[in-house]
Order: structure tokens, then sequence, then C-alpha cells
């Protein structure tokens, strides 16, 4: 859908690599959310300490290698 309607931006999800497949050609800048959503697409599970800190950045870390794969080029940090 973003895709068809012409936006710039996509803010948002954890599926980075089948949403690159999608805009594949398109203009759209995707940013997707490290971590792991709760309660809120845009909370994060977890403690700004210890295990939760730890699985936001594996979490981004992964995500940004799946990204540079495909030409994208940031992520989207969000807090709750």
């Amino acid at each position: 859908m973003a895709r068809d309607i012409g936006i710039d931006r996509l803010l948002g999800g954890t599926q980075v690599k089948a949403v690159l497949e999608i805009l594949a050609g398109s203009a759209v800048h995707y940013l997707p959310f490290p971590g792991a959503p709760f309660e809120h697409p845009a909370k994060l599970a977890g403690s700004p300490v210890a295990r939760g800190f730890r699985r936001i950045v594996r979490s981004a870390s992964e995500m940004s290698a799946v990204a540079a794969e495909s030409g994208a080029r940031s992520l989207r940090l969000t807090s709750g």
C-alpha cells in the first residue's frame, strides 16, 4: 500500500527483508523498528537496561545488515 499511494517514508514493522522486497524499485524509504513491539507498535518490550537493551541492540544490528544488503539507509528507534 505504501508503494501504491506514493508516500516517501514508511515507519515501523520488524519484517525487514519482506518489506524491502515489496518496496524494491520504489522511492519509498523504509525505517523499521528494531526490538520486539509490546502492547503498541511504537513501544518496545524489555527494560531500558540489561536484557531489553541488549535485545534492541541485537535486533538493530540484524536489521541493519539486512537493510544494507537492500540499500536501506536507517532504522527508526522509538521509546515508550
